[in-house]
């Protein structure tokens, strides 16, 4: 579960932050719950689950904080420096 979860954050993360920083004060709540999706069917299928199957429950397998939280802080770290 570790290698999907760095394979993801390797090469997923990148394509879906590319440009994200410009329009993030713009994305409203559908667009973030869409892009906290991709996380989760991955996740889900890397796990073998059913699509069907909350996505809070995936995070506590997992443990992973919620996809746009992770996003939300990197964006915000960058933004200090």
């Amino acid at each position: 579960m570790e290698t999907a979860k760095q394979l993801f954050h390797i090469k997923v993360t990148p394509i879906i932050s590319c440009g994200l920083k410009l329009i993030w004060i713009h994305l409203k709540k559908q667009n973030l719950a869409d892009i906290e999706k991709v996380e989760t069917i991955f996740l889900k299928q890397a796990l073998c689950l059913s699509k069907y199957m909350p996505s809070r429950l995936i995070y506590q397998l997992t443990r992973e904080v919620p996809y746009i939280e992770d996003l939300r802080l990197h964006f915000t770290t960058l933004g200090s420096h």
